[in-house]
């Protein structure tokens, strides 16, 4: 009869909601998955670059610290302290420069 037919037809279309909804639901949480993966990944790499540019800057303060400790003595706390918070660009300038200074002072300013 039409009642039966219309009752099938809305099972069907009742069906064929409920199937969209769940791949969609399915691709949302795979989509979610992979850019979360992906984040992490690019997260970490972004990490470990920022850790390799802290480790060089320390790395070249420590070094310079020593160069300047032997040519001129002893470091002032404020020579310290400039070089703790200097720039790796700014380290490696000070570095070449170290040979042609007579000074802590002249080679910080």
């Amino acid at each position: 009869t039409e009642r039966q037919l219309y009752s099938l037809h809305q099972e069907q279309l009742h069906y064929e909601a409920s199937m969209n909804l769940s791949s969609y639901t399915t691709g949302k949480e795979d989509g979610v998955k992979q850019g979360h993966k992906i984040g992490l990944i690019e997260g970490e790499a972004r990490g470990e670059a920022k850790g390799r540019e802290i480790g060089k800057t320390e790395g070249q303060a420590a070094l310079l610290k020593r160069l300047l400790t032997k040519k001129f003595g002893p470091l002032s706390p404020a020579s310290i302290c400039k070089l703790d918070t200097a720039n790796l660009e700014q380290l490696e300038t000070w570095s070449e420069a170290i040979l042609d200074c007579d000074s802590i002072e002249q080679l910080l300013r």
